[in-house]
């Protein structure tokens, strides 16, 4: 097998495991309890949780929407698919909110409102509060994308800004009627207000805490702030159906039955990119000395951050590898870093991959600094034909990272 061929296998595993169709079914609730049941999935599983639930329900009359990112439609029958930005909000962005709270203020006794939430599902759903326009909303985030804020971080600063996240959702559900979410988890630590900005959790966030954000990273914040009003719903279930820990157990068995050793260098990994690349490099040739024998694999998930200052192509996984080549010993190692959602920031590539020839040719050109300056992982891989190109996976628990140790 090539090396290429075994990275594709191992993420073909690792994403098959947190489809829809493998999480999704389990959950759902009986739907004869319902007079009648309303559907708002966004996210980029969006589209593939309905046609799940199509399938899974084909007597079932269902209402509702989906919407997902440009590229990750799929053929549904009941509902409407919707397309817009991410992970910058677009009109059709604040088309689907719209729609997202028409539809909940709607939902009356012996109804159930069915939320579907994944990853990139707070982009997708944007409704500005008043005072705020879209095209403050959109350089607000780009500006903290570019920032290196955290994921939490971004999303923390568009709830405040928000009609319907942080609970706005639901805020106008009738009484008597029933809420249930279902989301696969893209957040590192599962904070069930953080997924998709929560916009069925009523937790709206500190003006203090957003200000903070805005002042550590150096955004200025949009000129006004009319403050919305949330009502916490009491008939809610919320349910985590899938995640990184899920994604992470799947492959920590693939590598076992391949005959490594797996290190874990743990689920939740944040930082900026390089500098975390640096920090497992350090502790990838301390165990490699260890083990000189052994077969290694180390296994990480998470999601990492790029502060963006050159012009070049690249996302955080990308940016990581390449950090990780000019700290480790050329010639011993493979490497993995990918997305799940099968895009790495800007290029088109869901990550990259390297092996021990490759590793050898890239250490004797030296231009690791190069790149690394511009911010150009994307083009230092496609010279080296180690680019892993994405598709839409139509899922997403962030990173997946697996470096191996060959004696």
């Amino acid at each position: 097998m090539t090396e290429k061929a075994f990275w594709q296998e191992l993420f073909s595993a690792a994403t098959a495991v947190v489809q829809p169709a493998s999480c999704l079914p389990a959950f759902l609730p009986d739907p004869s309890k319902y007079d009648a049941i309303k559907v708002v999935a966004a996210g980029k599983a969006a589209a593939a949780m309905i046609q799940c639930l199509e399938e899974t329900w084909p007597t079932v009359k269902v209402s509702g929407f989906a919407v997902c990112p440009y590229g990750y439609e799929r053929p549904c029958q009941k509902v409407d698919v919707i397309s817009a930005a991410h992970p910058v909000p677009d009109e059709n962005s604040v088309a689907a909110a719209m729609k997202a709270l028409k539809l909940a203020a709607g939902t009356g006794p012996r109804e159930l409102l069915l939320v579907l939430l994944s990853g990139g599902g707070s982009s997708l759903l944007c409704a500005p509060i008043d005072g705020v326009s879209l095209l403050e909303k959109q350089k607000l985030t780009a500006d903290l994308l570019a920032s290196g804020a955290t994921i939490n971080d971004i999303n923390l600063v568009r709830s405040y800004y928000s009609r319907i996240k942080a609970g706005g959702l639901v805020s106008s559900v009738q009484e008597d009627a029933e809420v249930l979410t279902l989301a696969i988890s893209d957040v590192v630590g599962d904070d069930v207000a953080k997924i998709a900005s929560g916009p069925t959790v009523c937790a709206p966030p500190a003006e203090t805490d957003v200000r903070a954000v805005l002042s550590r990273f150096d955004v200025m914040a949009p000129s006004g702030y009319f403050p919305v009003e949330r009502r916490a719903f009491e008939g809610h279930g919320y349910h985590i159906i899938a995640s990184a820990d899920t994604m992470l157990s799947k492959v920590r068995e693939f590598l076992t039955a391949q005959d490594y050793e797996v290190v874990y260098l743990g689920g939740d990994v944040v930082g900026e990119a390089r500098e975390v690349a640096r920090a497992h490099a350090a502790e990838m040739r301390g165990r490699a000395v260890k083990n000189s024998k052994t077969r290694l694999a180390f296994l990480s998930g998470g999601e990492l951050t790029v502060t963006v200052k050159g012009d070049g192509l690249g996302g955080p996984n990308q940016e990581y590898l390449l950090a990780l080549m000019a700290s480790l010993p050329a010639g011993q190692y493979a490497g993995f870093a990918a997305d799940t959602d099968g895009r790495d920031g800007e290029g088109g590539a869901a990550g990259a991959f390297f092996d021990a020839d490759t590793h050898i040719r890239a250490a004797k050109e030296n231009r690791y600094s190069e790149y690394l300056q511009r911010n150009n992982s994307y083009n230092f891989f496609n010279g080296l034909s180690c680019n892993f190109k994405g598709i839409p996976s139509f899922t997403n628990v962030n990173d997946l990272r697996v470096i191996i140790y060959r004696p």
